[in-house]
C-alpha cells in the first residue's frame, strides 16, 4: 500500500487548536480521522506551521525528486520549475519565477 495521495492542505484542529493538522484532500468535515496524515502539537515548537507546510509539501517534494530523476535535456528547464515549486510549498513563500 502506497502514501496517502496528495497535494495535502494544513488545517487547525478542531480541538480548540492544540494541534495543527496535516490531511488529504478527500478529508471530511465532520473529522474523519482516517483522512488526517498527520497531527502536529502546537506548543514546544519554534513554528509548527513551518514543521506542517513542510509535512504537507512531501508528495509534491517526492514527485519533483522522481521527475527529475527521469528526466533531461530540453526538459530540464521544464523539471527545475517543477523543483522551484516543490521547493516554493516546502517553505512557505512565492515561487518567484512563476
Amino acid at each position: 500500500m502506497g502514501h496517502t495521495p496528495g497535494p495535502w492542505e494544513i488545517q487547525q484542529s478542531p480541538d480548540c487548536g492544540k494541534y495543527i493538522q496535516v490531511i488529504s484532500p478527500s478529508y471530511r468535515k465532520e473529522c474523519d480521522a482516517e483522512h488526517v496524515v498527520c497531527e502536529l502539537r502546537v506548543w514546544r515548537r519554534p513554528d509548527p506551521a513551518q514543521d506542517a507546510r513542510l509535512v504537507a509539501s512531501a508528495p509534491d517534494l517526492l514527485a519533483a525528486c522522481k521527475l527529475a530523476m527521469s528526466v533531461g535535456g530540453t526538459q530540464q528547464f521544464y523539471v527545475n520549475s517543477i523543483i522551484a515549486d516543490a521547493i516554493a510549498n516546502a517553505e512557505g513563500v512565492a515561487n518567484a519565477e512563476k
